[in-house]
């Protein structure tokens, strides 16, 4: 069996000064005694509150360094888009100049051909046909030019009947 500190107290006190005297000092000393253990439990209380409040403002600057983090890495994927949107419209405006090119180019073709559509013969088995390449059209070594068979040729002017068989 264990015996307290207060019940040795409590013994001591009342062989020593009788039993009205050892209850006064017994109760003085319970007084003290709670009120030091009150001091106690409220010291933890604060320190627990104080540790709690510690944890809170720990957590805190963990979640601000958290969202920190998350609009740095916004900003820096805002920065890629942006790199990403100013590649893209440099690639448009390339591409936009490269089909302004071929445009050019084929109505200068189309333009070619309206003039050598004279030229040609539609019908495939035709004599008098003659290739005539792009080249030759250019430097203006077409049909009417070449010296070659010229017969029905729109420039020449030959018979209504050759002119009909051609076209």
């Amino acid at each position: 069996m264990e015996i307290s500190l207060e019940a040795i107290i409590s013994l001591v006190s009342l062989f020593v000064g009788g039993s009205g005297l050892g209850v006064f000092f017994t109760w003085r000393y319970a007084k003290r005694r709670a009120a030091a253990d009150a001091k106690l439990a409220e010291a933890t209380a604060k320190e627990a509150e104080s540790n709690a409040e510690k944890a809170r403002i720990e957590a805190n600057k963990e979640m601000q360094a958290l969202y920190q983090q998350m609009i740095n890495d916004v900003k820096a994927d805002r920065e890629d888009l942006r790199q990403d949107r100013n590649r893209v419209q440099k690639r448009v405006g390339q591409l936009t100049v490269e089909l302004d090119e071929i445009k050019r180019v084929v109505a200068r073709q189309g333009r070619i051909l309206d003039c050598m559509r004279p030229f040609l013969c539609s019908r495939q088995n035709c004599p008098d046909r003659i290739l005539i390449t792009l080249p030759e059209l250019i430097a203006g070594n077409g049909h009417a030019e070449s010296g070659e068979s010229t017969e029905g040729s729109p420039d020449e002017g030959g018979d209504e009947e050759d002119e009909k068989e051609h076209s």
